[in-house]
């Protein structure tokens, strides 16, 4: 039989592979001083994450959009 802490180490182990395989972490610093609106605006916020994601998704549709209209076109990017 198999105890406790050998099932929940190889939990662990399994967890932190898949967590390894499948997560990527991106932090960066505020500055409480010069960057006291974006904190405050950021935390006035239900969910951070879900935020900041669909802002960058809205950018990407928003650049992707563009790179459309100038297809075929003799402009240099």
């Amino acid at each position: 039989m198999v105890s406790e802490d050998t099932r929940m180490g190889r939990d662990m182990d399994n967890f932190y592979a898949w967590r390894r395989k499948n997560i990527k972490r991106t932090t960066f610093d505020l500055n409480l001083e010069t960057d006291k609106d974006v904190v405050d605006w950021l935390y006035k916020q239900p969910n951070i994450r879900k935020y900041l994601i669909e802002l960058i998704r809205e950018d990407m549709r928003r650049e992707n959009g563009q790179r459309e209209e100038f297809k075929g076109s003799s402009r240099n990017d």
